[in-house]
Order: C-alpha cells, then structure tokens, then sequence
C-alpha cells in the first residue's frame, strides 16, 4: 500500500514485483535481514546524494567518497 507521498517501502516494491515463494521471494526474505537491508538503504541514499550533486554521475569512482573505490 502506498504511503501518505506515494512512496512505497523497499521491501514492499520488491514484494509488488514478484512471485510468491518463487526465487526472488526467496532471496529477498532470507538474505534481506535488517543488517542487509540498511547497508542497501545506505547506498541507495549515497547514490541519490551523488546524483543530486551538480554534475553528479553515478559509478564514476572520483565521485564518491570511500578511498578504498578510487
């Protein structure tokens, strides 16, 4: 169900977009414990923080900030 904006949660979108107790259910109800799932939230978050940057381009390694990637 949508929320007050419209939006969806993750785990709901993902729900929406397949089959039940098929691979991707399966997948998304055992790997996607709370850890996972806020480590994908985090970089959901820092790719759209790089997207709204001006000249923002995802996956170009001088864009980001973790020195390890560049």
């Amino acid at each position: 169900m949508r929320g007050a904006r419209g939006t969806r949660s993750l785990q709901r979108l993902a729900a929406d977009h397949e089959t039940p107790n098929g691979i991707n259910h399966r997948i998304r109800t055992t790997w996607f414990d709370p850890a996972n799932s806020e480590a994908l939230r985090r970089a959901l978050d820092d790719l759209l923080a790089d997207l709204n940057q001006p000249g923002g381009q995802a996956g170009d390694p001088r864009n980001t900030q973790d020195p390890g990637l560049t």
